[in-house]
């Protein structure tokens, strides 16, 4: 457990304290919240069962984080979170390249803070274990988006309404659904989130951000690009150093940077980049 969790979980327990016959707050308020559409509930609106289940522990990491908000060892996460909101406006196109399926993720998902590197998700990870002796599918489905980065993806064709994605770095395939509607071209570069299916009656995977198509560089010069980044004594691509540039970037803004100077066009399911990021 990291420093800023332990803090926060001590706040949380002086919150939940009795005051006369009531809990200011509930435990529930923090973990269990009534306004957060469970996945069954979003499948019964029509979303796809791994999808809904994502859905739902993303909408659980931002109604945590407006909880916790005004914790005083949340203010570096705030601050930052402030900042890349007015800077960037993630909306989507037409107001910002930015969509908030990209910007949520890497909010919560990739966001460090503090002095053990945490983020939204492990510090609501900690928090629902230091409160329950139950195991939670859901704490398990966010430790897997915790563990999920952005890839740079090849296109390798469809298979009914799944695209075939192969990661430029590891080529390793996934069969993925993408719930934003656009199947592409085989031969495009995807740069996306994917995560993993974690049912065994679901073989697929999820591209769970709007596709941002590369558009150029193509695929060896993107190769050439992190090969000279990452030197690797053997191919394909695929080291600890690459993950983390992956999922961090060099810079706390390298990858929203990266996506809105490289923004050169959208249509309603897919937005366009071009270039190397800097």
């Amino acid at each position: 457990m990291g420093k800023i969790s332990a803090k926060v979980i001590s706040q949380i327990r002086k919150s939940m304290k009795f005051t006369h016959e009531r809990k200011i707050v509930s435990l529930s308020d923090f973990l269990r919240p009534k306004d957060v559409k469970t996945g069954e509930e979003l499948i019964k609106m029509g979303y796809d069962p791994i999808h809904a289940a994502y859905v739902s522990a993303q909408n659980l990491l931002s109604y945590f984080s407006e909880m916790i908000s005004g914790l005083p060892p949340l203010d570096e996460f705030w601050e930052i979170a402030d900042f890349a909101t007015k800077k960037y406006m993630p909306s989507g196109p037409p107001w910002s390249p930015l969509t908030g399926s990209f910007f949520s993720g890497w909010l919560y998902l990739d966001v460090f803070f503090g002095p053990d590197r945490e983020t939204i998700a492990s510090c609501l990870i900690d928090t629902y274990n230091a409160f329950s002796k139950d195991s939670s599918p859901m704490v398990e489905i966010i430790d897997t988006m915790q563990a999920s980065r952005m890839g740079i993806y090849e296109h390798c064709g469809l298979t009914g309404k799944y695209v075939i994605l192969r990661e430029l770095t590891s080529e390793r395939e996934e069969v993925c659904l993408v719930p934003a509607g656009y199947s592409g071209k085989k031969g495009q570069l995807w740069f996306v989130r994917v995560m993993p299916s974690f049912s065994n009656r679901n073989h697929y995977s999820v591209v769970f951000t709007t596709p941002y198509i590369i558009q150029n560089p193509d695929k060896n010069t993107w190769l050439d690009y992190l090969s000279r980044k990452f030197p690797m004594r053997s191919t394909p691509i695929s080291n600890t150093a690459l993950s983390l540039y992956m999922k961090y970037g060099v810079t706390r803004f390298y990858w929203p940077e990266y996506i809105f100077k490289a923004y050169c066009g959208n249509q309603k399911d897919a937005i366009y980049l071009k270039g190397l990021p800097q």
